[in-house]
């Protein structure tokens, strides 16, 4: 994998978020006898959680989506989830936003193959099971 030597406007984000943590909570790699990743995933975890407590709570009906609260409310756990997964970038030293472009034209690549696949069993099904081409 090909790395820029420059990071990121993310990746100066992901070194900003670790060292917040740092400066705030003491972050080192251990966080309280636990790998710093181990605490940040499951600190990610519990906010991945409680969005999704919220969507539940949409889904049900007891929330509105188009409450500004509500809103409110999604996108500040949305931003938490973000900070964690920054720290974890930190932590890995790693440039998501580099990562995201490889990833991308990765599953650009191989979506767009099984796409044309689907489309052209289909239309070969619509033609009677003959493809034509």
């Amino acid at each position: 994998m090909t790395v820029q030597k420059k990071p990121s406007t993310t990746g100066m984000l992901a070194i900003q978020c670790r060292e917040d943590s740092v400066r705030w909570f003491g972050d080192t790699d251990i966080t309280e006898g636990h790998p710093a990743m181990m605490h940040n995933t499951l600190a990610l975890a519990g906010e991945v959680g409680e969005f999704a407590n919220i969507l539940k709570k949409i889904d049900r009906g007891s929330l509105q989506y188009g409450d500004a609260i509500v809103r409110k409310d999604l996108a500040f756990e949305l931003a938490d989830i973000y900070i964690y997964v920054l720290n974890l970038a930190g932590i890995m030293d790693v440039d998501l936003e580099q990562l995201y472009k490889l990833k991308r034209a990765e599953n650009d690549q191989r979506f767009m193959v099984q796409r044309r696949l689907r489309e052209a069993r289909a239309k070969a099904e619509s033609n009677g099971g003959v493809a034509h081409g």
